[in-house]
């Protein structure tokens, strides 16, 4: 399918409105900024809440590479707020492209030097050092000490333990356990023995 068609078409039939933020309208770079656009008024267009919307999913599918992660980006940051609600399919397509485009950032020489380069930058060293001493002397005069870190070896609870725990439980919450749900599962937990 040709988005980008469908994509002009829309931004044409709404150059005639004025460009400045009017009630029930939102502006939108027709070139978005991450992909170099401007503020200019021949890069602004009024468009409605859905309008925008499908400019962006359009600008998605238009995309492709980190300019889509780009767009992808845009869609997240969108539905964000009460307006724009995402369905749940198209979430989990931006989330899974975002993990990817996360694992192709290793992949790239130039990203991973720079990542080399500041972890090996002395002044940020210093600085995160710097940090980690001040949480550690806030931990100290809290009486914290490297002891309580370690955990304590995994018991397991016996049928009985279990059910008194959610017993008591039940009991915190004001939930009836003589009910015919709650008296099954206690029984059940009782049987495990």
């Amino acid at each position: 399918m040709e988005y980008n068609i469908i994509y002009n078409d829309l931004i044409a039939r709404c150059q005639h409105r004025p460009k400045q933020k009017n009630k029930g309208f939102e502006l939108h770079h027709i070139t978005p900024k991450s992909l170099g656009g401007d503020n200019t008024r021949d890069n602004l267009v009024n468009l409605t809440a859905k309008e925008h919307w499908v400019a962006h999913r359009l600008l998605h599918r238009i995309h492709t590479g980190t300019d889509q992660h780009k767009m992808a980006t845009a869609l997240v940051m969108m539905s964000g707020t009460k307006t724009y609600k995402v369905p749940s399919r198209f979430y989990e397509q931006i989330a899974q492209m975002n993990r990817q485009q996360a694992l192709n950032s290793w992949q790239d020489p130039v990203y991973v030097a720079k990542q080399k380069m500041k972890r090996n930058d002395p002044a940020i060293r210093a600085e995160t050092v710097r940090k980690w001493r001040e949480t550690m002397a806030k931990k100290k005069a809290e009486g914290w000490t490297k002891k309580q870190t370690v955990s304590a070896p995994y018991k397991r609870r016996t049928p009985e333990e279990k059910v008194e725990k959610l017993l008591a439980k039940y009991k915190a919450k004001g939930i009836d356990p003589t009910s015919a749900k709650h008296k099954r599962y206690i029984n059940s937990l009782k049987k495990q023995s």
